[in-house]
């Protein structure tokens, strides 16, 4: 009897945890939205991580725009945080995918294996059929380990990937290189 009265606080108590951390939400989200702007890249990573785990797909937009940041970290933590915003983030990597940037279009591929939703593999479809070298290894990358919201589509998402490196040339040749030395 005290174990089930153990387990009946225990809820009780998450429970109320889980409220707070909903009523404190918004004031978060602000003061992350903050923080992104500061000149500090640590900071600006943090807030960005912070922003990513809650989700909330209002955040895509300012997220958006930190894939052109100046330090790996933050690109790396934005497009990670995308993808996890779910449908919410997809069309801002989708945007990505298709910038003129080849860095912005690897960040898309790199968002988008670590995308919540099933849209993300239409991220990486677009990442696989890139011109650029990098941005097909990024998309190469992420199939390496799918998340199971669009691990259904990795076996149509491999065979464009066969049929991108059967077309590979000596320009591509770095793909190749790259699959066969990585681990």
């Amino acid at each position: 009897l005290k174990i089930v009265e153990d387990k009946a606080e225990s809820k009780k108590r998450v429970a109320g945890e889980l409220a707070a951390l909903r009523a404190a939400e918004p004031r978060l989200r602000a003061a992350f939205k903050m923080m992104a702007g500061s000149s500090d890249p640590a900071l600006v990573q943090a807030a960005v991580i912070g922003t990513g785990q809650m989700g909330n797909a209002a955040d895509a937009s300012w997220i958006e725009s930190l894939l052109d940041h100046p330090r790996a970290a933050v690109r790396e933590s934005a497009a990670v945080a995308l993808g996890r915003m779910g449908d919410g983030g997809i069309s801002s990597l989708m945007k990505a995918a298709k910038s003129r940037s080849p860095r912005t279009r690897a960040m898309a591929a790199v968002g988008a294996g670590f995308g919540t939703s099933a849209a993300a593999a239409n991220v990486l479809a677009v990442g696989l059929e890139d011109e650029d070298p990098m941005v097909v290894a990024a998309a190469l990358t992420a199939l390496r380990s799918p998340i199971d919201a669009w691990a259904g589509q990795v076996p149509s998402l491999k065979m464009k990937a066969a049929r991108r490196l059967n077309q590979a040339t000596g320009r591509d040749l770095d793909i190749n290189i790259r699959l066969l030395l990585a681990p």
